[in-house]
């Protein structure tokens, strides 16, 4: 091979590099950010099924419903 040929082999090559390192850096970039949102999530699912479970305690104790528009009236 002749050396403009391999030049140009060459500067093909660095110019795929140079496209897959920016893919990269934007898959990578991509991936972090749904990785924060599922620990968002996860977080959020984690608080809600505390505040089901102390709703559902609720519920046993005295009558009362789950929600606090479920309680019997004084009356019944």
């Amino acid at each position: 091979m002749d050396g403009a040929v391999m030049d140009s082999r060459v500067r093909e090559l660095e110019i795929k590099l140079t496209f897959l390192e920016k893919r990269l850096e934007d898959v990578e970039a991509g991936a972090l950010m749904h990785f924060r949102r599922m620990e968002r999530m996860e977080r959020e699912m984690r608080r809600l099924a505390a505040v089901a479970s102390r709703l559902a305690a609720g519920a046993g104790e005295g009558g009362g419903g789950a929600f606090p528009g479920d309680e019997r009236p004084p009356h019944y």
